[in-house]
């Protein structure tokens, strides 16, 4: 099944919240870098697309690649 196909299908998207404040000089494994933000992989979400205002963007193939590393450190 593909991402696309598991979101339209249970209606729902994974999110990774942004950590505020100042990263730390070097991320958990399970956290991932993007440009100046940090996210928590470890503390990753499924929401209802239904509770999603709008999209604002989408995450770089890079970004995605990383997640998927940090989630493997997790199990």
């Amino acid at each position: 099944m593909s991402r696309s196909q598991f979101h339209r299908l249970t209606g729902r998207v994974l999110v990774a919240p942004e950590i505020m404040g100042p990263p730390d000089e070097v991320p958990f494994p399970w956290r991932i870098r993007i440009d100046e933000a940090v996210y928590a992989v470890d503390l990753l979400r499924g929401l209802p697309t239904a509770r999603l205002l709008e999209r604002t963007s989408r995450a770089p193939e890079t970004a995605l690649v990383a997640a998927r590393r940090a989630l493997s450190n997790l199990t």
